[in-house]
């Protein structure tokens, strides 16, 4: 299967307000990303939707400089709206790469503006007087306050479960909560067990993101939050893909096509309830356009007219896996005191490699053998330098808090491939100890 994969498809058919956005996202992308206008000049035509090959995030990634929009060439770039000193910025974010593969985003400031407001409006129709200040993230959290691992979200012991808890309730006192489910679950475990009392605290509803939950998972959360769990799901690179509605079904957002195909084959499926994997189009992106761009979910969608809310977009259903399949899983250390999800501290690593200009693999995984021994499997990207070993140790060992050893070992794709069906991004070999 080649790195960018042609379906012989029709285009779909959309209501018409849709369709408009569409031919233009695709007329902007055939006249100003290079990847794009290279394939216009050899069809020798306009592009048609047919045209628009589907794109892996591997390939996406390895190529990211053709895949940005010359419009834009003369942004600034920052990594926060709040220090964006112009209108014409680009705002840096970084996805640190579940499935293995890091990749650097760029959105105008009207852009993530408007993908933004369209993620709040999800979340005003669940609780009208909901605001960013009074929603508590487990992830991507920048206002907490810690020294070190030890106090930080990431650890997930018991004695630090208890505290941020503690806290949530008599200091912050969040109307939402934000989180994946395995820290959702840890926190529910944590009330469960010890009998923890919210008190007055009320949580008008928690927002689960990032990883599927099950259904028991779900029940459990809500019993010790005493609230309702609704699911987010979405990607770094558009933001919000679908949301639930209040009958918990996952409805499309108005601002992204999403398409279902068959993984071995890269046909489209158009039956429905058939379950296929992920395309995405986002309709707001033009710095950095999404087409027909591969999510690595699975899912299958259906019809919406039997959806009580009234929404008319489609409804998605998501399989609970991955075709990347990944579990966060901990990183054992001879603190009794820290249990940190070693995801969290690789991810961490390669954001500080990419923020600093210095992304030089395009694949990683990282697993560990000993309590201080890890293997580092990688992808060279073309412009690897030999710096990324020196950095990857500095900022390992930094994140760890101590020396450790690393031993590297270089892949090809298609040893990734089979590596990618049975691993995760961080494993240890120490779970079981």
């Amino acid at each position: 299967m080649s790195i960018t994969e042609m379906l012989s498809t029709h285009r779909p058919t959309l209501p018409q307000e849709v369709s408009a956005r569409l031919d233009d996202l695709l007329a902007h992308a055939a006249g100003t990303v290079a990847f794009y206008m290279r394939l216009r000049e050899q069809k020798g035509r306009d592009l048609a939707w047919t045209d628009f090959p589907v794109i892996t995030k591997k390939w996406f990634i390895d190529n990211l400089d053709d895949m940005l929009s010359n419009r834009y060439s003369d942004y600034a770039v920052s990594h926060s709206p709040k220090s964006a000193g112009s209108p014409k910025t680009l705002i840096h974010e970084f996805t640190s790469g579940s499935s293995g593969y890091p990749l650097r985003c760029y959105k105008t400031l009207q852009e993530r503006t408007r993908l933004a407001l369209s993620l709040h409006k999800k979340r005003a129709a669940i609780y009208r007087e909901f605001s960013t200040d009074k929603m508590f993230g487990f992830i991507h959290n920048t206002e907490f306050e810690s020294n070190s691992y030890i106090d930080s979200l990431g650890n997930l012991s018991e004695e630090n479960i208890g505290k941020v808890l503690t806290y949530l309730r008599d200091v912050v006192r969040p109307a939402v909560l934000h989180g994946n489910t395995m820290v959702l679950v840890y926190y529910s475990d944590y009330i469960n067990k010890h009998d923890f009392d919210l008190g007055s605290w009320r949580v008008e509803f928690i927002e689960s993101v990032s990883e599927s939950i099950s259904d028991e998972q779900k029940r459990h959360v809500e019993e010790c939050f005493r609230t309702t769990v609704y699911d987010c799901y979405g990607c770094l690179e558009c933001y919000n893909i679908a949301y639930d509605c209040c009958f918990h079904n996952l409805h499309l957002n108005e601002n992204v096509l999403v398409e279902i195909i068959d993984p071995n084959t890269g046909e489209e499926i158009t039956e429905s309830e058939t379950e296929g994997e992920v395309v995405l189009t986002s309709l707001v992106n033009r710095a950095q356009p999404f087409i027909r761009y591969k999510t690595g979910d699975l899912a299958y969608l259906s019809d919406s007219a039997s959806c009580p809310c009234g929404n008319p977009a489609r409804v998605i259903h998501l399989s609970g896996r991955r075709k990347v399949d990944y579990i966060k899983l901990l990183y054992a250390t001879e603190n009794s005191k820290l249990t940190i999800c070693g995801y969290d501290i690789f991810a961490t690593v390669m954001y500080r490699l990419a923020t600093g200009r210095c992304d030089y693999v395009s694949w990683y995984n990282v697993i560990q053998k000993e309590l201080d021994l890890f293997e580092v499997l990688y992808i060279k990207k073309n412009n690897f330098s030999d710096l990324f070993f020196t950095l990857f140790v500095r900022y390992a060992e930094e994140e760890l808090g101590g020396p450790a050893r690393f031993e590297f070992v270089e892949k090809d794709e298609q040893e990734v491939l089979l590596i990618n069906r049975k691993n995760r991004v961080f494993r240890s070999l120490l779970q079981n100890d």
